[in-house]
């Protein structure tokens, strides 16, 4: 989840400070994204409620394995947490500057008749589904934009890094990877999937077990 200043997008060169955050709510925040996350408070709800601007920049929440939606755990109970976590943004105080990023990291097995864009010699993967949720997301569109995890720190440094990037060459810890993958000619950018014009729409509140 990113949280921007109402239409208009956050000052360039801007300190992030990632919020990352387990299953049960809990979260931990540090200067640089932790391997492990914290269980005691703050935890994710508490801090969207309340109204001295508790949220950081960035938040990342990642779930355990009971609410992953990957086998043998049950996609229902995966489903309702992420309704859950979704709806408590949308009735909190910060609603109205938040933009979600909902993503799923497989792509089920299922067979996909479009094979993956060569960028360079790791390529990108099968096809994966992605929502982006905020009240100034445009309604009803589908992004034909190509894709791949690496448009969400893209999108992070755009915004609040003006556009400087993480090189696996000087970023100063270790790194795998071969090139920037944010600079990938082909890659889209998120920014396309939301219009600052239009009158930003009300939460919608969802049951989490319908």
């Amino acid at each position: 989840m990113l949280r921007s200043s109402g239409r208009q997008l956050p000052p360039p060169a801007r300190t992030l400070r990632p919020l990352v955050s387990d299953a049960q709510g809990a979260a931990s925040i540090s200067p640089s994204v932790p391997t492990t996350t914290s269980r005691r408070p703050p935890c994710f709800s508490d801090a969207l409620h309340r109204k001295n601007d508790a949220l950081p920049a960035v938040c990342w929440i990642v779930p355990n394995n009971e609410v992953s939606e990957h086998p043998p755990a049950s996609v229902r109970v995966g489903q309702a947490y992420v309704t859950k976590l979704i709806n408590a943004v949308m009735s909190g105080p910060q609603w109205s500057e938040s933009a979600i990023f909902l993503a799923w990291d497989d792509w089920g097995g299922f067979y996909d008749h479009v094979p993956p864009p060569n960028v360079d010699g790791a390529g990108h993967g099968i096809r994966v589904p992605g929502l982006a949720i905020g009240p100034y997301a445009k309604k009803g569109t589908i992004d034909h934009q190509v894709l791949s995890f690496d448009v969400y720190p893209k999108f992070i440094e755009d915004l609040f890094l003006n556009g400087q990037r993480l090189d696996p060459k000087t970023d100063g810890r270790p790194d795998a990877r071969r090139n920037v993958r944010e600079n990938v000619p082909t890659l889209g950018d998120l920014l396309a999937d939301f219009d600052f014009t239009q009158a930003p729409r009300p939460p919608l509140i969802l049951r989490p077990n319908p």
